[in-house]
């Protein structure tokens, strides 16, 4: 298990949520796109830290000028849930790819609130 996902997972389990980093193949595939057999890597990993502490990470693939994140999480300790870590660590991502000449950050299908910030 790639140990970025391990708090997804104690989250996920703790709201009772399935969750596809429970398959074998899907953390598989996102191994792969970390540490590609010959090739730049497409993927690009965001952490977001407080107090030496990782709250919140967001993994996503970057091609042709465009960030789309894939897999975020944000730590299964509820006291850091009233800061918005998530939103937070989706803005510095997005300024991020900005300040690298990036486009666009797809933020997929969903009218979930953040997307709306």
């Amino acid at each position: 298990m790639l140990r970025r996902h391990r708090h997804r997972l104690q989250r996920f389990a703790s709201l009772d949520r399935p969750d596809i980093l429970r398959d074998p193949a899907f953390v598989a595939f996102y191994r792969e796109l970390d540490l590609p057999a010959k090739g730049e890597p497409l993927a690009r990993l965001y952490c977001l830290k407080a107090g030496g502490e990782i709250v919140a990470v967001i993994e996503g693939l970057a091609f042709a000028e465009t960030f789309t994140p894939l897999v975020s999480s944000i730590s299964p300790d509820r006291k850091y849930d009233r800061l918005s870590p998530g939103f937070t660590a989706a803005y510095f991502a997005v300024d991020e790819n900005l300040k690298r000449g990036y486009r666009a950050y797809d933020m997929s299908v969903g009218e979930l609130s953040y997307k709306a910030r």
